[in-house]
């Protein structure tokens, strides 16, 4: 299905280049630059995941198929396009979380930024000299911490795991939040517009076997979710 319409997609496109008048012919260069785009910007919203690998995969699959197609080797081509086609339905259910990352990535204002270049977003200030601070106390005296400073993407899933707060971020704050057995230490605190949004949030944890066996939880928590979002994620241990 999918290679049946790049087929006829390509002869489409050959045929207007031949065929068509010089409106035509600048039309499909402009149609085939978007293209382009639109296919580099959707690979690198799954680069890094373990669809990457499946559309790597597809790809190889489609190539074999056309070969097996023009050699004329039916068995072939047919058991591969049977295949092609079982695999794209089962991806959206296999791949329901990374699609789901992908659109969300898609979806923000961030990733706007990055389809119309000129569509800045607005940077959040952030008191970076109390985050500092805290998290440099809190490592003197041994207590260990997890903060996401929220990106353009929304963390509202990640936020209604904690307790809300919605306070104005002091060095002070920061570490009595993470002091060891209070309600508020065991988890993140998420900040975003110079506020402690919620605390004790519970973040994805990171499923990359390459990551080193000496790394906690802790660490797998923020490697998780940045591999999902574009937050930066602090990590005192």
């Amino acid at each position: 299905m999918l290679r049946q319409f790049l087929r006829e997609w390509v002869v489409e496109m050959l045929a207007q280049l031949f065929e068509g008048s010089t409106y035509q012919i600048l039309a499909l260069f402009v149609d085939l630059i978007l293209v382009t785009i639109v296919l580099y910007r959707v690979l690198s919203i799954f680069a890094g995941t373990r669809a990457i690998a499946v559309i790597n995969g597809l790809i190889m699959i489609i190539a074999i198929s056309v070969v097996a197609r023009m050699l004329g080797l039916s068995t072939l081509y047919w058991l591969l396009q049977k295949g092609l086609t079982a695999v794209t339905v089962a991806l959206p259910i296999v791949f329901q979380p990374e699609l789901r990352r992908g659109l969300e990535r898609l979806g923000a204002y961030k990733g706007l930024a990055h389809w119309l270049p000129w569509i800045q977003p607005k940077a959040e200030k952030v008191p970076a000299e109390h985050i500092a601070e805290a998290a440099f106390r809190m490592q003197r005296q041994h207590i260990g911490a997890l903060m996401v400073l929220r990106g353009q993407m929304p963390l509202a899933d990640i936020v209604d795991t904690g307790i809300q707060l919605d306070a104005k971020i002091t060095t002070e704050l920061i570490c009595q939040v993470f002091v060891p057995n209070s309600p508020l230490h065991d988890g993140a605190a998420i900040i975003s517009e110079s506020r402690i949004v919620a605390a004790a949030c519970l973040l994805p944890l990171s499923d990359n076997n390459k990551i080193d066996k000496n790394f906690g939880t802790r660490h797998r928590a923020a490697l998780g979710l940045s591999e999902v979002s574009d937050a930066l994620v602090i990590v005192v241990s």
